[in-house]
């Protein structure tokens, strides 16, 4: 091989090289892709959802923190949607209070899994999936697109603690992180009477 042949193929060599670094380079300065879409119940038997739930746990925003006896009632609407009541134990004047809070519109071709949250509290809109809820509809997982808010629900206001794991799971599952999670405690069976417990 004579030095000219010995040169040539050190300039490929070298030219494979650049290219590879450059391409690692790309790769490693492209953005993050952004976080995979929740991943939805089937479907949703929208008048089997409606009603009310208790809220078990929840990753809170400023109007749901540290409140007890937290619950809401799905009221539902001629066109499909629902009207959300907020009840929840005002520990300043020591009685519950109930309040339209959200409508819910269901997002077309999504089996009612998804919602757009017309939100009175936070003043904006956001899409909401139906995690999961159980065949007899007495458990449901409700989370917030970008997985900042998440939410637990049952049709009592106590869970044993196997179920809760695994509707826990469920948010991990997602890709929540779930060490945010607060649960929840009621103090009364039925919501609006008086209560003295601790929050």
């Amino acid at each position: 091989m004579n030095r000219n042949e010995n040169n040539g193929i050190m300039r490929r060599a070298w030219r494979a090289a650049g290219l590879a670094a450059l391409a690692l380079a790309a790769a490693c300065a492209a953005p993050a892709e952004g976080p995979q879409p929740l991943t939805v119940a089937p479907a949703v038997d929208a008048q089997k959802l409606g009603g009310q739930w208790y809220l078990i746990a929840h990753v809170p925003y400023a109007e749901e923190r540290d409140q007890a006896d937290s619950s809401i009632e799905l009221r539902a609407r001629e066109d499909g949607g629902y009207d959300e009541i907020y009840r929840y134990f005002d520990s300043r004047l020591m009685q519950s209070v109930a309040r339209q809070r959200a409508r819910y519109q269901v997002v077309a071709g999504s089996n009612n899994a998804r919602w757009i949250d017309h939100s009175r509290a936070l003043d904006t809109q956001m899409e909401l999936g139906v995690l999961y809820v159980d065949p007899a509809y007495r458990y449901a997982v409700v989370g917030e697109s970008g997985r900042r808010l998440g939410w637990i629900y049952a049709r009592d206001p106590g869970v044993d603690a196997g179920t809760y794991a695994m509707l826990l799971a469920r948010l991990d599952r997602q890709g929540y992180d779930v060490a945010q999670l607060h649960r929840l405690g009621h103090s009364q069976i039925q919501v609006g009477q008086p209560r003295f417990a601790v929050p």
